[in-house]
């Protein structure tokens, strides 16, 4: 089973108001709510998917999580670590800009050159 985890993805990448954002980037106001919403969604049209990706530099895997411990999985859960959709398994938020709080000084340098570097690559 597929489930969406956008809001968990915008608010990793320290977006602290993903229906602003969201609104930002073109989303009406029923898509933003929509895709920030509580309730399951079931269809994302791909325009919307597109801008998201877009704006956000990521792709349709980082926003979308396979459950393979659901009860319609065909895939047993011991067999699933070998199936290609284990990338996108469900994983646990990170915030980082709580992390990033808790490095020193010289640790917050060397990140900053770590992602100096790694904008030379792409």
């Amino acid at each position: 089973m597929f489930s969406y985890r956008i809001k968990e993805m915008l608010l990793a990448k320290g977006i602290s108001k993903p229906y602003t954002w969201l609104r930002g980037i073109g989303i009406y106001h029923n898509g933003a709510y929509r895709l920030l919403g509580t309730k399951k969604i079931t269809y994302i049209p791909l325009e919307q998917l597109c801008k998201v990706c877009e704006a956000a530099h990521c792709t349709p895997n980082d926003l979308i999580t396979w459950d393979f411990n659901h009860k319609k999985s065909t895939i047993p859960p011991e067999d699933a670590p070998k199936h290609p959709l284990y990338a996108i398994r469900p994983r646990a938020a990170t915030n980082l800009a709580e992390k990033l709080q808790k490095l020193s000084a010289e640790q917050l340098r060397a990140l900053e050159q770590q992602i100096v570097d790694m904008e030379g690559e792409v």
